[in-house]
């Protein structure tokens, strides 16, 4: 689900129903809180595509007022085989007003999302692309959906997040193979900075959400006990803090709050 605080507009997806769908509910006004309109994506006249794999993140995007909504996969098999999609939605007629078509070569099941500097946003795409098998990230332009750069193997991601503290994306690469990983990525330029190993695909959870602090300049990724991480010093399950340690080189490194140190 996202916001829109000018419209004061929440969107919600209903993303294992059959078909999947959308509900805008409002937060002010005589009917707050009651589902004011729903979009079915059944790919039918009037409706959205047909997400045959469900729906993801959402994102309102305050530069334009509009929200972009990942779609995996359209018109395919349910296993993120097809181009997916990234629907453009106007938050105050509550319209599909735009698709951008996201090459399933480029950016396989595009779920994450993250609205960066103008006019970035980025993408984290969790399976592996066809033909290549690589699980990628990809930067697309908010106003036409081409892609800006194609993140190598830097996918994975279920979540992503951009930090305006420091200009860096994370990304939860909790589907990243062979070893699940914290990719960093520069949005100057979108150059892959590093990427950290968080677990071992050892078990069945993973580490697939992730969130930043603008100015501790700090990144959070909870990591569960049975994702075979090395991390948490514990049989159960941990929240692991990451910091540059140098703000010239943003090197991220895993932060131990009890003793205050890289």
């Amino acid at each position: 689900m996202c916001y829109d605080p000018a419209e004061h507009l929440i969107q919600v997806a209903n993303d294992a129903d059959s078909p999947p769908f959308i509900s805008f509910i409002p937060t002010q006004g005589p009917k707050a809180y009651t589902v004011v309109k729903q979009i079915k994506f059944d790919g039918l006249p009037g409706d959205g595509p047909n997400a045959t794999n469900g729906i993801e993140q959402c994102q309102w995007n305050q530069r334009v007022g509009l929200i972009y909504l990942n779609i995996p996969e359209v018109n395919g098999s349910g296993s993120d085989t097809a181009d997916g999609n990234v629907v453009v939605i106007d938050p105050r007629g509550m319209a599909i007003v735009g698709t951008f078509d996201i090459p399933v070569a480029d950016c396989a099941g595009p779920q994450g999302m993250a609205i960066g500097p103008a006019p970035q946003i980025l993408l984290g795409c969790n399976a592996p692309s066809i033909p290549s098998g690589i699980r990628n990230a990809a930067v697309i332009n908010e106003d036409t959906g081409t892609i800006r750069r194609v993140l190598i193997d830097e996918g994975g991601a279920d979540e992503v997040w951009f930090n305006p503290g420091d200009g860096h994306y994370f990304l939860a690469d909790g589907s990243h193979r062979p070893d699940e990983q914290l990719a960093v990525v520069d949005s100057s330029g979108d150059t892959q900075d590093q990427t950290v190993v968080i677990a071992a695909v050892a078990g069945a959870g993973s580490a697939h959400s992730v969130a930043a602090d603008p100015f501790e300049n700090e990144a959070y990724v909870p990591i569960p006990s049975n994702a075979g991480s090395t991390i948490c010093p514990t049989a159960n399950g941990c929240i692991a803090v990451f910091k540059a340690k140098h703000d010239d080189d943003r090197v991220f490194v895993r932060r131990d709050h009890d003793h205050d140190h890289d």
